[in-house]
């Protein structure tokens, strides 16, 4: 046997391990079913990408996105998440409806701290320009060279 048809022989073999043949007429081929992967409802996707993106930025506790479709019962297209990072493995997050237009850039740790602190001490409030200014002002600290987003501009698009 050639060494290029064993390879596809070995991994027509491997396939089907994992596959459900169709009944009938066997050379139709097979139908190949992952039983390991169940659907993620939203609100499981919203989580995955939240730790996902905390454990590529260690250096953060903040973070500040839009809403997945579905995560938040009566959501809006204008509704966003403001996750705070409690410990490894343990977030809270805060949903709110932006009134303006936010950057589509990532927003920095102060501006993210800001706005969670602000909308956990009035949830029902909306949070006006000079307070977050205000309050991002004496989150802010010295540049993290390992931030990427600590020397980016806020951009509204």
């Amino acid at each position: 046997m050639s060494p290029k048809r064993a390879r596809w022989t070995a991994a027509r073999k491997s396939k089907q391990k994992k596959a459900v043949r169709r009944p009938g007429n066997i050379q139709l081929g097979m139908l190949v079913i992952d039983l390991a992967a169940p659907a993620l409802t939203a609100v499981d996707f919203a989580k995955q990408v939240d730790r996902d993106w905390f454990r590529s930025h260690p250096q953060r506790s903040h973070r500040l996105r839009r809403a997945i479709p579905g995560e938040i019962p009566g959501g809006s297209a204008e509704t966003w998440v403001v996750v705070r990072q409690l410990q490894p493995g343990s977030r809270k997050r805060c949903p709110f409806d932006a009134l303006v237009a936010f950057p589509s850039d990532e927003a920095p740790e102060h501006i993210a701290h800001a706005m969670y602190d602000l909308i956990v001490e009035a949830p029902d409030r909306p949070i006006l320009h000079h307070e977050l200014m205000q309050r991002s002002r004496a989150y802010e600290v010295a540049p993290d060279p390992e931030d990427p987003s600590r020397d980016k501009p806020l951009r509204c698009h």
